[in-house]
């Protein structure tokens, strides 16, 4: 029989879970996207120390799959989950704000720092959310996928540019063509090869985050608007009246 100091906890923590799982969530889930966007097919798990109950409560909410979630577990379990991962041959990205998150950051391929945390945790981490929105993740995910996709495009246009132009630079063919490139338009062609691929990378300025990142950033801010609207309507009420003659 669990003695009364044991029950009271249960008891809390149960209260507790109940009272997360009315907290309303963001339309949007950025770990939610994770698991089933097209642009991040990625595996999302939740490491919390805290109570089993709450984890499994939070995790519901966020669609994170039970067999992902390890709760009540020391900055030493977060770690060593991590590595474990690691063997799968998967690629892991952690995100923490706190101490306790820290080993695990230096652990991961890469780690993620919110912002708001504490510096020990940025210190440990290899990016930071400096406005410590959780739908950046997705976005760094997407434009970091984006960017190694214009590198290996760059990559074989500037091969396939290079092995057509340095022969036909070279002479190798006249003896079918009869025509020879000027060594000055030799040079001028040699120059576009980089500017080419200098325009090509600068595509990149029209990146656009996806667009749950957009919907999530138009939910926060009418959440931002109405929250500043409640709070001038409770100001007036509050304000008192001044008495007239």
């Amino acid at each position: 029989m669990p003695d009364a100091s044991e029950q009271q906890q249960r008891a809390g923590a149960a209260f507790l879970s109940r009272v997360v799982t009315n907290v309303p969530l963001p339309p949007v889930c950025p770990f939610s996207c994770c698991c089933h966007s097209r642009c991040s097919p990625s595996q999302v798990w939740m490491i919390t120390g805290d109570n089993r109950l709450t984890a499994n409560a939070v995790a519901a909410q966020l669609e994170i799959a039970p067999a992902c979630v390890l709760s009540e577990v020391l900055p030493s379990a977060k770690s060593a989950q991590v590595q474990v991962l690691q063997e799968q041959g998967r690629v892991v990205a952690m995100v923490g704000d706190g101490i306790n998150d820290s080993p695990a950051l230096a652990k991961a391929d890469v780690g993620i720092a919110v912002g708001a945390g504490t510096d020990i945790a940025i210190e440990a981490a290899d990016m930071v959310l400096v406005q410590s929105k959780l739908m950046d993740v997705l976005v760094a995910i997407d434009i970091s996928r984006k960017v190694m996709r214009r590198i290996k495009w760059n990559f074989v246009w500037a091969l396939g540019y290079n092995c057509i132009m340095i022969p036909f630079a070279a002479g190798l063919f006249f003896p079918l063509t009869e025509v020879a490139l000027p060594p000055m338009y030799a040079g001028l062609a040699m120059g576009l090869s980089s500017v080419s691929v200098v325009l090509s990378s600068l595509v990149l300025k029209l990146y656009k985050p996806p667009a749950v990142a957009r919907a999530s950033a138009a939910a926060t801010a009418e959440r931002a608007a109405a929250s500043a609207s409640a709070s001038a309507i409770i100001t007036a009420q509050a304000t008192p009246v001044p008495a007239t003659a």
